[in-house]
């Protein structure tokens, strides 16, 4: 068994120095790759931040713009709703202009038929007048006639 343990350790000693060599390469190899991992690692933790501070920055644009855009919906809300309003007013306005259009239409038309009415009313006063005085001055003919009778008669 001291031969086997001997020859162990002899053939240990002997792999150490074969392989060291290769060791040490699979050991630099072993920190490279380590190396190359954290630098992997590196940038995609910065790619990651990157991204982040990126939606950070959108987020904020986004909030700004969309307070911006409610502002502006507000502005035009209530300018519509004024035009709105004017809109409601220069209708009921105009219904009562056409109204008001209508209402002196008909009392014009009122009118022309009194002044029509008046002119027949006058026109048969001026015939009932004219034959009014005819019968006067008839009527008084026949007192001058019978005045001058009554005095012929004397």
């Amino acid at each position: 068994m001291k031969y086997t343990v001997a020859f162990i350790l002899v053939l240990a000693v002997a792999n150490a120095e074969l392989l060291s060599p290769k060791f040490t390469q699979f050991m630099q190899l072993k920190e490279q790759a380590g190396n190359a991992v954290d630098a992997v690692m590196d940038v995609l933790n910065g790619l990651k931040q990157s991204a982040l501070d990126e939606r950070a920055a959108l987020d904020v644009s986004h909030d700004e713009n969309e307070a911006a855009f409610a502002e502006r919906i507000g502005d035009l809300t209530t300018i519509m709703n004024t035009n709105r309003g004017i809109y409601d007013a220069t209708i009921a306005n105009r219904e009562f202009v056409e109204q008001e259009m209508v209402n002196t239409a008909n009392y014009i038309d009122f009118i022309h038929g009194r002044f029509e009415s008046i002119a027949a009313l006058v026109a048969e006063l001026q015939d009932e007048r004219c034959d009014a005085s005819l019968i006067f001055v008839t009527r008084c003919r026949e007192h001058y006639e019978a005045l001058t009778a009554v005095e012929l008669l004397k």
